[in-house]
């Protein structure tokens, strides 16, 4: 087990898996949320957020196991510092809420741009030496917090969207979007 006290408290509350939500806030769309497709497994062809399980190179540590997630699946390496500088608030404490048994880290990253992770994921997909984990996305896009993306159309009183979003992924961006401004 790690020394961080956030990975002591999601192990007291029974965390088995991780979930990494990425948010900015962005020049045209105001607050917006990073979703990878999903190549396949349960969510397959849907964006979702960056998840998985802890590896046994992870050492027991959920913040290691985000970080890990968000490497494979969209490129973004982190250290622990910068971690820190994405995933703490204002109070020091790290941004994350339980889902079922999911801890879900919320970091904020303003000036990331869709283009940047688009290139990351593009890149691993090309390079079939990696191992199959850096495989699993096959696009990224923005989504407000009711899971439409800011470019779909409406027509009526109905969202016309070309971007199906995982139920879990719904979830987890509803309770992000109510947790952003207490942090």
């Amino acid at each position: 087990m790690c020394n961080h006290r956030t990975c002591a408290e999601i192990t007291s509350k029974g965390g088995r898996g991780v979930a990494t939500v990425i948010y900015l806030n962005h020049t045209q769309h105001g607050l917006v949320f990073g979703l990878g497709k999903e190549r396949g497994g349960q969510y397959a062809n849907q964006y979702s957020v960056c998840a998985g399980s802890m590896d046994p190179q992870d050492g027991c540590c959920y913040i290691t196991t985000s970080m890990r997630e968000l490497k494979e699946e969209l490129g973004i390496t982190l250290t622990l510092s910068q971690f820190d500088q994405h995933f703490r608030n204002k109070f020091g404490k790290i941004r994350y809420f339980m889902i079922r048994k999911t801890a879900v880290f919320l970091g904020r990253f303003d000036g990331l741009s869709r283009a940047t992770i688009k290139r990351n994921i593009t890149n691993h997909n090309q390079f079939y030496q990696l191992p199959p984990c850096f495989h699993e996305i096959s696009d990224y896009e923005i989504f407000r917090a009711d899971g439409t993306h800011p470019e779909a159309t409406v027509t009526g009183n109905r969202v016309v969207t070309y971007y199906p979003v995982s139920s879990f992924a719904l979830e987890c961006l509803r309770m992000a979007s109510g947790r952003v401004d207490l942090w």
